[in-house]
Formats: structure tokens, C-alpha cells, sequence
């Protein structure tokens, strides 16, 4: 990444972090428009480097705010600073317990199960099982590829299994398939649908965004 394509990339952060817009998704449709997007751990620490730029320069825009926050918490009275930090902590609890129970979390509105599933073994390195036979009666193309913002494919680990149904009992929910430790992604009905190695659906993945 040269320099120009650092400070182009940095202004397209700073102008999309405050719209209603995805600032990272803007990123990376810049990045792919450079020929960068092949270049993932280079990218993943910009967007690291950038996002953090992002919240230091928010925390000195806002900076008499925060320092009334802060020190109004150390009065420790019920006044609306202390209201504002405690809905801030409960808006958490979601995101933690995604943290504790669930090893990956992913939506599937982008391309649908099939393509979810594929990245998540891409990010892992694990190989994955999925069983279609679940599809019911819909198509094997609407099983995989129809995309729902409602919806998100999360990984547990085995010795979690049982208290996430317990916590989640009553809740809308399916096991799909298992991690299987192998280089392999399977899509399984009676017989053998799709089966692909991991290093090819990489390959196949981060390939080159073609007619750019």
C-alpha cells in the first residue's frame, strides 16, 4: 500500500464513520478498487490502525463531554451520567455473552448460509460439515444462498452446548452441521453435494474483483 492509497483510504474513513453508511464496508470496496484486497493481514491492521484514529479522534472532538462523564461517575449519585454508563454496560451484555458462548458469529445477509459458511472456515482454518437434509422443503440454492439480516451462523464449542440451550431454550435456533478439524467444507445431503478444500475456497474467495 503506498502512501497516496494510505491518505485516500484514511479520508474515506474519516468522511464514513460518522454517516449512516458502513465506513468499513467503504474500505474495503476502496482497497479492492486499488487491487488490495488480496493483501489481508496489511489490511486488517490498516482497518485496525484507522478505526482506532477514529475513536481517539472522537474522544478529543467530545473531550469536555467525557471528562464530565467521568467525573460525575466519581460522585457517585444517580444523576444522568451515571444512568448514561450503566446503559452503556447492560448494551454490552449481548455482545459478552456472544463472547463467552460462541467461538465465531457471523450474519449470513451477504450471500446467504453457503457463503457464511465458507468464511467462517476460511477465518478458522477448520474444516466444516453441513447438513442439508434440514432444508425441508426449499431448494438446496434458497438453503444456501438466501440472505436474511435476521439470522447469523455462530460456532460453539462442545463442552458450551449444553448451557447455550439452556440459555436460548425457547429461541428460534438449529445446529446445522460440525467443525470437523479437517482442510475440507462439506455440504451433505444423502450423498455429497459440495465438497471443497478450505486453501481453494480461499483462493477462490480473495481472487481479484474482476471488470473494476
Amino acid at each position: 500500500m503506498s502512501v497516496t492509497e494510505a491518505i485516500i483510504l484514511g479520508i474515506i474513513q474519516g468522511l464514513t464513520e460518522f454517516l449512516p453508511v458502513s465506513s468499513s464496508g467503504h474500505l474495503e470496496l476502496a482497497q479492492a478498487l486499488f487491487g488490495n484486497q488480496n493483501k489481508t493481514d496489511e489490511n486488517l491492521i490498516f482497518t485496525i490502525v484507522v478505526h482506532g484514529a477514529t475513536a481517539l479522534a472522537t474522544l478529543v472532538v467530545f473531550r469536555d463531554d467525557v471528562w464530565e462523564i467521568i467525573r460525575d461517575l466519581f460522585r457517585f449519585s444517580n444523576n444522568k451520567s451515571t444512568q448514561f454508563s450503566l446503559q452503556i454496560i447492560l448494551s454490552m451484555i449481548p455482545a459478552a455473552l456472544v463472547g463467552f458462548f460462541f467461538e465465531e458469529a457471523i450474519g449470513i445477509d451477504l450471500g446467504g448460509l453457503g457463503i457464511a459458511v465458507i468464511k467462517m472456515a476460511i477465518a478458522s482454518k477448520k474444516g466444516l460439515t453441513i447438513d442439508l437434509k434440514l432444508k425441508n422443503k426449499i431448494s438446496v440454492d434458497q438453503f444456501l444462498f438466501s440472505e436474511s439480516q435476521s439470522r447469523i451462523l455462530v460456532s460453539i464449542k462442545k463442552n458450551k452446548l449444553a448451557n447455550f440451550k439452556k440459555i436460548f431454550k425457547g429461541s428460534d435456533y438449529t445446529i446445522i452441521g460440525k467443525c470437523t478439524g479437517s482442510d475440507v467444507v462439506e455440504f451433505k445431503d444423502n450423498k455429497k453435494i459440495i465438497r471443497g478444500k478450505i486453501s481453494d475456497l480461499a483462493k477462490s474467495y480473495k481472487q481479484n474483483i474482476k471488470g473494476l
